[in-house]
């Protein structure tokens, strides 16, 4: 397949996760529990996608050497996507990774963070097993976005974590958070809408273009390209899955 009808696929799928009819609704507190219990899992498992890239890029070895990320740009840019991702300022003094933020706005909300907290707890002891994800009582949708996202963080595979990273998340981010805000009541979400507000404009504004740098700098060989746009493709598809699963989900109740 031709680049430009990669680029058209990914660009049709980003379409439909946009223009997704789960967008349309207009949440209730019951509905906004059940989207941020499931959505939480994408926040997270993106947490998995930035962090390989980062440990794929940057320096790893004790003592330090330099390569040739930190002469070619490549690892201030995804030092400088972990800086907000991972210790963004909320407030004065007041630091928070992005995962923890929107944990945060879950607890206000009532959404249920037992699940999601337990299986990060698990992780915290043991090593990652997909026989794990998948013994857990949420939707498969959900089981196959996490393994998915997991597994290729896990692979060494740096075309397809960076496909992932960039067409399946970052310079997607912005649009799709625009129409997620549209759906939740403002009164009583502050810290959900502002965790949106700060994605879209820095995800936009500087972490959408850095990532297309990292994109255009380490695949530049075509095989390379063909990796990183079917990884991204099938991450995409998955979003999709789950954006049908919760909305069938809330339409049911």
């Amino acid at each position: 397949m031709d680049q430009e009808l990669y680029i058209k696929e990914i660009n049709g799928i980003k379409k439909n996760i946009i223009n997704h009819p789960l967008f349309h609704m207009k949440f209730n507190k019951k509905q906004l529990s059940v989207f941020m219990g499931t959505h939480i899992y994408a926040v997270w498992s993106f947490m998995s996608i930035v962090k390989s890239l980062q440990k794929n890029l940057t320096p790893q070895s004790i003592p330090w050497i330099p390569n040739q990320s930190t002469k070619n740009g490549m690892a201030r840019f995804i030092n400088e996507i972990i800086y907000s991702e991972e210790s963004d300022e909320i407030s004065k003094d007041t630091y928070s990774s992005h995962f923890e933020m929107y944990i945060s706005a879950m607890r206000i909300v009532g959404a249920n963070t037992k699940p999601i907290l337990s299986l990060v707890s698990y992780f915290e002891k043991n090593n990652y097993s997909k026989k794990h994800i998948y013994s857990q009582d949420i939707p498969i949708w959900v089981k196959h976005f996490i393994n998915h996202d997991i597994s290729i963080s896990k692979s060494k595979s740096l075309p397809k974590i960076v496909g992932i990273f960039c067409f399946g998340k970052e310079t997607i981010i912005p649009s799709m958070f625009k129409q997620i805000i549209k759906t939740i009541p403002k009164r009583g979400n502050g810290i959900l809408i502002n965790y949106f507000d700060r994605h879209i404009e820095i995800d936009g504004e500087r972490h959408g273009p850095l990532a297309k740098k990292i994109f255009m700098e380490l695949c530049k060989k075509k095989s390379d390209r063909v990796l990183a746009y079917t990884a991204a493709i099938k991450a995409l598809e998955l979003r999709v899955s789950m954006w049908d699963g919760i909305y069938a989900s809330l339409r049911s109740d």
